[in-house]
């Protein structure tokens, strides 16, 4: 149960902390520590081993935060250097090394530690089928580690992201999170993969990849209603000239903006 609580926390923290005060989440300490959850025989099964990934989010959505009100009282004195990071107060670097350091050091864990919950999601308990889904969470785990490195990089870029070095490696990381999401045997973007692939799309700026991420979300296995409701979301966010209406601050604007009510599950 606390696990799938965890989930619908983390996939719905897609603003900075409390910036919607509809959409303002109190995080547990557990959910920025998810290995404080419990042993259960289901352990992992909703978070996929990506525990040390999905905690980080709602660190940079307070990273997030925090950088917008530094921009609303120093405009005119933060720039950006080229990884997006704000020539910004030392605690907000600090915070922002740590958490692209724990990004980068981030690996699944091996598959001895997760053989258990894989056997129950397997389609049959043997041993190419739980090595076959293991493969398909060291994906899940890479579009996460690019979306996780957007959000953070985009976090730090406040408003509006103008270093063009900057947008093009967010875009190329869209790009990525694009290019594996759709090798996935099973893509998920009913639940599972809606977070990063959302943040994804809030990079695209190609028509094709656009295109391209539409036409996934549409072929969803469910047709679930909030699927339906991200497409829109994108659409609202690729339509809108604003040049705010980019990146994951582009969701938090296009949301406020049009008045939205998102969950991603």
């Amino acid at each position: 149960m606390c696990e799938l609580y965890a989930y619908l926390v983390l996939t719905n923290t897609l603003t900075p902390h409390a910036a919607i005060q509809e959409r303002t989440i109190i995080f547990d300490s557990f959910i920025i520590h998810l290995d404080e959850i419990g042993e259960s025989a289901y352990r992992g099964i909703m978070l996929g081993g990506l525990h040390g990934l999905l905690e980080l989010i709602p660190l940079i959505s307070v990273l997030a935060a925090s950088r917008l009100r530094e921009d609303a009282v120093q405009s005119d004195s933060v720039l950006q250097d080229r990884e997006g990071a704000a020539k910004s107060r030392p605690v907000l670097l600090d915070t922002y090394r740590i958490l692209k350091a724990r990004i980068d050091g981030w690996s699944l864990p091996p598959l001895s530690e997760q053989a258990s919950d894989l056997s129950i999601i397997a389609p049959t308990n043997c041993a190419a089928a739980i090595k076959s889904r293991y493969k398909e969470r060291r994906i899940a785990g890479e579009v996460y580690r690019h979306a996780l490195y957007i959000y953070l990089s985009a976090s730090m870029a406040g408003q509006i992201c103008t270093d063009q070095d900057v947008r093009v490696s967010l875009q190329t990381r869209a790009c990525a999170i694009l290019d594996l999401a759709t090798t996935l045997a099973e893509p998920s973007f009913d639940y599972t993969m809606l977070w990063p692939v959302t943040i994804c799309g809030s990079c695209l700026t190609s028509k094709s990849h656009q295109d391209l991420l539409l036409a996934a979300l549409d072929f969803s296995r469910y047709h679930m209603g909030h699927v339906k409701t991200a497409s829109n979301l994108l659409k609202l966010l690729w339509d809108d000239p604003d040049p705010r209406a980019f990146g994951p601050y582009g969701l938090y604007f296009v949301i406020e903006k049009y008045k939205i009510n998102f969950c991603t599950l």
